[in-house]
């Protein structure tokens, strides 16, 4: 069975929750209505639409919190560099 594309709305929600636990935001809101009018109106405006859910992602993406400087892939990325050295202490 063919599998059924991922709708514009389903993406941007899953971009939200990526960036951030504040997905009732206002700046949030109007990326998912963006992402909303791309699934469900005529194509003539989907230049000008997707052009503002670029930049509304962009605001997302900055008002999002860093990421920890040592999550689990940088704990696993110095683990194998040890075991590639021959330093690896375990």
């Amino acid at each position: 069975m063919a599998q059924r594309p991922l709708s514009v709305e389903a993406a941007a929600r899953r971009d939200v929750r990526a960036l951030t636990a504040h997905g009732d935001s206002g700046l949030a809101k109007t990326y998912l209505l963006l992402a909303r009018e791309l699934d469900y109106r005529p194509p003539a405006r989907d230049a000008a639409i997707a052009r503002e859910m670029r930049l509304t992602y962009m605001a997302l993406h900055e008002l999002a919190p860093e990421k920890s400087k040592d999550d689990k892939a940088d704990e696993l990325s110095r683990r194998r560099e040890s075991r590639m050295t021959g330093t690896d202490p375990s």
